[in-house]
This record gives structure tokens, sequence and C-alpha cells, in this order.
């Protein structure tokens, strides 16, 4: 299996986006916000990725049970942020998160379309706490 780079880079400027680039404290009181209702802002993101992106819901998605699937993104965001200041320990996680990711069958290609729907989702769901900082930390 070929080393896998590039998805813990997404999850990453996920984090960092999230946090505005300021760190963890920062990055708790985005996510607090964002997570008012976990599974509604997972709802959002997934509805967002698969207008965007409809091949995916028939690829990497057929048959996930998209309510556990949401679950897992919005703890996995949680834990990026939580660990951001802890390199040694986020790393480790999103080696595993890219592996999963890679064996589900999930491309290089699709972490732009990902990214953007998560700043979509974020601006969303944050309304005027989306500001220019946070927008510019992507």
């Amino acid at each position: 299996m070929r080393k896998v780079t590039w998805i813990p880079a997404a999850v990453v400027a996920l984090a960092l986006a999230a946090c505005g680039g300021r760190g963890n404290d920062g990055g708790n009181k985005v996510l607090a916000k964002v997570n008012g209702d976990p599974a509604a802002v997972a709802a959002l993101f997934y509805s967002n990725l698969f207008k965007t992106a409809p091949t995916l819901q028939d690829g990497p998605f057929k048959g996930v049970d998209m309510a556990v699937q949401g679950q897992k993104l919005m703890s996995m965001i949680g834990v990026a942020v939580a660990k951001l200041n802890s390199p040694d320990e986020l790393l480790p996680a999103l080696r595993t998160l890219g592996a999963r990711h890679q064996a589900y069958g999930t491309e290089e290609a699709h972490y732009p379309v990902v990214g953007a729907t998560l700043l979509q989702t974020l601006k969303q769901g944050l309304g005027a706490a989306f500001t220019p900082e946070v927008e510019a930390a992507w």
C-alpha cells in the first residue's frame, strides 16, 4: 500500500480553517458554534457534497449509513481541532483515517471537492461568524 499523505493534509486544513489558524482555543470556539447540532451539520455537509459531486454517492459512499458516517465526520473534525497543537497524537489518527479512506475507494482528486464542501458548510453553518479571517485560513 502506498503511503497516504494527502488525506491528512486535507483534515489538517479543515482543522486550521475551523480555528482560523489561531490554534486550539479558536478552533474549539468555532467548532462549538458549528456543533450546535452535529447531525444537522453533517447532513448539510453531505447534502452539499452530493449536490456538487453526485458520483460520490454511488462510489465511496454507496451503501453507507449516512447518519453513522455523519457522526464519524463530526467526531474526526473534533479530534483534529482538539489535537491540532499535538501533532504527535493527531498525525497517527490522520494516517489511519487516510488508509481507511483509500480502502473505501477515495481518490486524491476527491479532496478538493471535499475541501470546498467543508468551506461551504462552515460558511452556511457559521453565518456571520464565518469571518474573512476564517475564510482566509483556507
